[in-house]
């Protein structure tokens, strides 16, 4: 083998291993982007669907609601922000809006579903179902708040609902803001 020979197969080796490195991390970046939008995508799934299963109870401040609070705490959940948090915290708090998420899955659904109710009753302490309530109205708030400020992505809802309830959700976010910023009388 002559030394031009050698030399060319030293530069395609070398030019094949960069390649190669190069083409592994391209394909690493674009994969853990994926990976991220598809976590952001199921969270805000889970957030969505807390947000209209609230919605929908009818909750009311007094105890004539029309769903017990411990059903509705059976139907809520927050299994996806426990997925995350235990196997894919470095992707989790990548998200630019990870400290929203925690604040409305991590403190204030968690803490809806700790409220105390005695399934053997049919009548709830009052100081349990206001906190219930007022944890409820917290949650749905901060929800239209969020998205409608930008604090939460607006283009993925709009992915993930209909048009009709990203229009609604953005009236009652604004409405919600505007509300906040006026001044008190």
């Amino acid at each position: 083998m002559d030394n031009t020979t050698l030399i060319v197969t030293i530069i395609g080796m070398i030019a094949a291993f960069l390649t190669a490195s190069f083409a592994e991390s391209i394909k690493n970046y674009f994969q853990n982007k994926a990976k991220l939008q598809n976590l952001r995508i199921a969270l805000y799934k889970e957030i969505i669907f807390n947000y209209t299963c609230l919605l929908k109870s009818d909750l009311t401040p007094d105890l004539s609601d029309r769903i017990r609070p411990s059903a509705i705490q059976r139907i809520v959940n927050i299994e996806c922000y426990k997925q995350a948090m235990q196997n894919e915290l470095i992707f989790f708090y990548q998200l630019s809006e990870s400290d929203r998420i925690s604040t409305l899955d991590g403190v204030i659904i968690n803490t809806l579903l700790l409220v105390p109710f005695s399934e053997s009753t049919t009548e709830y302490t009052k100081i349990s179902y206001e906190a219930f309530y007022s944890l409820a109205l917290s949650f749905m708030e901060n929800v239209a708040k969020d998205f409608y400020s930008g604090m939460l992505d607006k283009k993925t809802l709009g992915r993930i609902v209909s048009p009709n309830e990203y229009e609604t959700m953005m009236k009652k976010g604004k409405k919600l803001l505007e509300n906040s910023a006026a001044p008190s009388k």
